[in-house]
């Protein structure tokens, strides 16, 4: 065949997409050109408006339904002492002491630079 289509669907890659040039892959921007030049091509011959033309669209108004009232949660029990795991299992005074043990290190390298800089 000989029409825009035919040209179109030599682009056509073998189990979904299409490709930018004939010897090419399969490429998401030219799948997604070619999908909407076939969405424009369908919304003609059906007679509605171009692709991008919204003067078809009708809005239609819709009350939503008033939402449930949201259930209060229960309150814990006085003597519970449960608190939020947040995943961290790492042991704070580790890292307070590692952060320690790198100052120092950056304070004697310091001294150090200083001392032979004189």
């Amino acid at each position: 065949g000989s029409t825009v289509l035919d040209g179109l669907c030599k682009f056509y890659v073998d189990g979904g997409g299409f490709r930018h040039n004939l010897n090419g892959e399969r490429n998401a921007m030219a799948t997604e050109q070619c999908y909407y030049a076939l969405a424009a091509y369908f919304r003609m011959k059906a007679g509605k408006t171009a692709l991008y033309d919204m003067s078809d669209v009708t809005l239609a108004t819709n009350t939503p339904a008033k939402p449930a009232k949201p259930v209060t949660p229960a309150t814990p029990s006085s003597g519970s002492t449960a608190s939020a795991d947040t995943g961290d299992d790492s042991s704070l005074p580790l890292w307070m002491g590692g952060c320690l043990c790198s100052a120092a290190a950056i304070l004697v390298l310091l001294q150090a630079k200083k001392r032979r800089a004189r």
